[in-house]
């Protein structure tokens, strides 16, 4: 079936199926928490170029030769093992890493869950599919789209947005650390907004 044209410039109107007055806030709190983890995951391709000494192209070659964020976030984990001799950086480095892993179990959960709606068209249950190589083949969970469920995802959008910032601060130390040229850096308008003298303090309270 063709595709409906549609007039350039004109706005694309956003489809709210069901009951509207319920169902936006689901939309937008699982919305804020994808486009959050999305922006935090860029963050790590930039500590992988800059553990590369900055060369972008061997950094996006590795990065999409992986499929998947696990395997992309432990190869930035073993390089940084490997290359990051100062032990605090290296330790905020892999404390980064985890708590982004925590983070993106959530993710993954609303972004790939099946959603269910009551009779009046109002989401009601997010359910995912588990599998394991022990024990019961696969395990369901359910979680049901209330004031709680929801309060866990809008908590997890703020830390993330809350992990951005640090991560950039981790992407500067490291270029500190690695001397990364300044033509390859990618922390100069950070480096803009902050004076030179409160890096160094900057990585004394971590």
């Amino acid at each position: 079936m063709p595709r409906k044209e549609r007039p350039k410039g004109k706005p694309v109107d956003l489809p709210i199926y069901g009951d509207a007055d319920h169902n936006i806030g689901i939309y937008h709190a699982i919305g804020v928490l994808a486009i959050t983890w999305a922006s935090d995951e860029s963050v790590f391709l930039a500590l992988l170029q800059t553990l590369l000494d900055g060369n972008k192209n061997e950094a996006l070659v590795i990065w999409f030769s992986h499929f998947n964020t696990a395997s992309r976030l432990e190869v930035v984990s073993r390089l940084a093992r490997q290359r990051i001799k100062d032990q605090p950086l290296l330790v905020d480095v892999l404390k980064a890493l985890k708590e982004f892993g925590g983070h993106t179990r959530v993710r993954n959960f609303f972004l790939h869950a099946a959603y269910t709606s009551d009779s009046k068209g109002r989401l009601a249950t997010a359910e995912s599919i588990t599998m394991s190589d022990t024990g019961l083949p696969a395990r369901i969970d359910q979680r049901i789209l209330g004031r709680e469920t929801l309060n866990s995802v809008v908590e997890s959008a703020r830390q993330l947005s809350d992990l951005n910032s640090d991560l950039w601060h981790l992407v500067l130390r490291l270029e500190d650390l690695l001397q990364v040229p300044q033509a390859k850096q990618l922390t100069s308008t950070l480096r803009r907004q902050i004076p030179k003298n409160d890096v160094a303090g900057h990585d004394a309270n971590q």
